[in-house]
């Protein structure tokens, strides 16, 4: 049974037949931008989607096998860094587990990162669902915290840093 191919367009060179990409449609009419995400993720290994509320990545899945991130309520900078760190840990071997908390993003405060229903995959993870065709792609949220250092289900989180919980498992059932 053949389980996977070689292309010489990937990083890792293996990539698993189960994971269409936007690399193996050969679409004739790219969406508008599209060009510029397929070349920044064949040079870097992924791409960078700020938006107004949140920010994610398309391509950590075509390079590193890891799921694709979004983190919310961060200034465009911040989030281009943090998603760079993620980028960073991953690719040194680090496996990123919901529930489970991680350093190296800010000096004095971990991250935690949590599963994404799909429901949300539309609205926080646009061109990743392009690139992936479907929402069969694995995503976590990164939850940071405060400035403060307090995460959104812990008490006295600042609520004007309030981010959205997309994991649908409120906030609240936590901590």
């Amino acid at each position: 049974m053949v389980v996977g191919y070689l292309t010489s367009n990937s990083p890792n060179s293996f990539r698993s037949i189960f994971m269409p990409n936007a690399f193996d449609r050969h679409e004739p009419n790219l969406p508008p931008g599209a060009r510029d995400v397929l070349a920044t993720i064949r040079l870097h290994g992924w791409s960078y989607a700020p938006d107004s509320h949140h920010a994610y990545t398309t391509g950590f899945g075509w390079s590193l096998k890891a799921p694709e991130i979004v983190v919310c309520a961060q200034a465009p900078h911040v989030a281009r860094d943090l998603l760079a760190e993620a980028y960073r840990q991953i690719a040194a071997g680090v496996k990123l587990r919901p529930g489970k908390s991680y350093d190296g993003f800010f000096e004095d405060c971990p991250v935690f990162f949590q599963p994404i229903e799909r429901r949300w995959y539309d609205r926080y993870l646009g061109w990743s669902v392009w690139f992936w065709g479907d929402y069969t792609f694995k995503a976590l949220q990164m939850v940071v915290p405060d400035s403060r250092g307090l995460l959104p289900w812990q008490p006295g989180f600042d609520p004007a840093e309030m981010q959205p919980d997309l994991s649908g498992r409120k906030w609240a059932a936590r901590g």
